[in-house]
């Protein structure tokens, strides 16, 4: 299965942080066993998406994300380019089988295609759900994030998951940096969007 794939690919390489928990995603029929080249990624907070006590948090890592995920998500990936932006597409909410627990998030009818800043992107990611904590036992900041990814020019969800990384909190810069590239490589990695891969 997809996450398994994914998850190898993550441990081989060492893309997970020493402290990272495996994380869950899948691949939807029509975009198993291929590989997707070129096009741009948009990538859309979703409102309300940071959840979390502590509001350095939230400041820290968001500050990261907007500033260097669209980076990371681009050099590790076959898109041409990336880049946050905003959508108003019309959603609805769906229940997505994944292990551990379905994912239900809004996402746009089967067909749709969503403008994003008025245009219309190959690709949308959803950041769906941001939630922060911080374990003061093991000197740890921990991240849950539910994400998709929307192909834009056929209307379609190409894959989704919960993915969930921790960082060492003595610096919550670094801590921020080690979270978001982590959370760029768990989307990636086993996707159609992963270079040379074949699920």
């Amino acid at each position: 299965m997809f996450h398994r794939t994914a998850l190898a690919l993550l441990l081989a390489t060492g893309c997970l942080s020493t402290r990272s928990v495996p994380s869950v995603h899948e691949v939807t029929t029509p975009y198993r066993g291929r590989t997707v080249g070129g096009g741009e990624l948009v990538i859309v907070l979703d409102e309300g998406a940071w959840t979390s006590s502590r509001a350095s948090l939230i400041d820290a890592v968001n500050h990261t994300l907007l500033r260097e995920l669209p980076r990371h998500l681009r050099n590790a990936s076959t898109f041409d380019g990336a880049r946050i932006g905003a959508t108003d597409v019309e959603r609805v909410e769906r229940a997505l089988p994944l292990r551990g627990g379905a994912l239900t998030v809004p996402l746009p009818a089967d067909g749709a295609i969503a403008e994003v800043d008025g245009l219309s992107a190959p690709y949308v990611a959803w950041l769906h759900r941001i939630d922060l904590d911080r374990d003061p036992e093991h000197r740890e900041v921990r991240a849950t994030v539910e994400w998709s990814i929307w192909d834009n020019r056929a209307g379609l969800l190409v894959g989704y998951g919960r993915a969930v990384t921790s960082a060492d909190d003595a610096d919550l810069r670094d801590a921020a940096d080690t979270i978001v590239q982590d959370l760029a490589r768990i989307m990636i990695a086993g996707s159609p969007f992963f270079p040379g891969s074949r699920m």
